[in-house]
């Protein structure tokens, strides 16, 4: 799966697999591939993931505000 995940303040793994309360965690403009079928593509505005399902999750970019 890869997508965006929209979280306030810096990024804190910890704090977005392990507290809380929810299960879920909204990823907008997802898109999932079958690791068995890679040309199965599935893309959706936004998808709810299952933190406790989670194996490994990595940071592929990070917007940052602009130095002036």
């Amino acid at each position: 799966m890869e997508g965006i995940l929209e979280q306030p303040g810096r990024y804190d793994f910890t704090s977005l697999m392990i507290d809380g309360m929810r299960d879920f965690i909204p990823v907008f403009n997802a898109t999932v591939t079958a690791i068995l079928i890679p040309s199965l593509r599935v893309e959706s505005a936004a998808i709810l993931l299952n933190r406790r399902l989670v194996d490994l999750m990595a940071l592929l970019n990070q917007r940052m505000k602009p130095e002036n």
